[in-house]
């Protein structure tokens, strides 16, 4: 009796999958970064993270000078979300990918910094555009480390 064609895919995908597998769990360069070993890409990661951790200050200070206390709330609300990545990462003891933290705080500060305070959102009839475009680019650099931790979890 012949194996059906859908057996014979499975096997061959469950191989791949298990060469993915040996590669993440063995790479010492995975636990930082995903799309690069080169540490110059990788500091460049880290010194915007950086630099865009600082930037989602402007509008709290701005909006803590100008007394306007709701949107005050609503751009701490986005500096701790920038910073949640760095706190999970120590709460949980798991690495977030350097690729995930900059598009996550990018993301957040193109929307608090520049979408609100500066009027982005006002001025320029695409920018809405754009980060609907990048928020759902972000959403699937959420869900990968998710599933792909979720498979490292249940293999072992």
């Amino acid at each position: 009796m012949n194996t059906p064609v859908l057996s014979k895919t499975l096997k061959k995908a469950k191989e791949e999958f298990n060469k993915i597998h040996n590669f993440l769990t063995k790479d010492p360069y995975v636990k930082e970064t995903l799309f690069t070993s080169n540490s110059k890409i990788f500091t460049a990661l880290r010194v915007t993270n950086i630099f865009f951790s600082f930037v989602v200050f402007i509008p709290i200070i701005g909006s803590f000078w100008n007394f306007n206390f709701p949107h005050f709330l609503g751009y701490l609300l986005s500096a701790f979300a920038v910073y949640l990545t760095w706190v999970f990462e120590w709460v949980t003891k798991s690495t977030i990918l350097e690729e995930i933290r900059t598009v996550t705080i990018i993301q957040i500060s193109l929307h608090s910094v520049f979408g609100m305070w500066y009027q982005f959102y006002d001025n320029y009839e695409i920018y809405d555009f754009i980060l609907h475009v990048t928020g759902g680019i972000w959403l699937v650099f959420l869900i990968f480390p998710l599933v792909m931790g979720s498979e490292l979890m249940w293999l072992k």
